[in-house]
């Protein structure tokens, strides 16, 4: 993980939020897995996990 490669200190749960985010990224940049992410972030999912992104920007405990 990158952030091990900068030295930076995230906890565990901090961890699995950028492992996650980073599904985001992986999922939206390939044709073949665009439909399937689109069907996954309904209102309830995009909300959870923009919560956890923005905890985690702001250096709040994450969701």
């Amino acid at each position: 993980m990158k952030a091990e490669l900068s030295e930076i200190e995230i906890d565990d749960e901090q961890k699995l939020i950028l492992d996650k985010i980073n599904v985001f990224y992986i999922q939206t940049r390939y044709p073949d897995y665009k439909l399937e992410f689109y069907k996954q972030c309904n209102t309830e999912y995009t909300n959870e996990y923009l919560g956890k992104y923005r905890n985690f920007i702001h250096g709040s405990t994450p969701c």
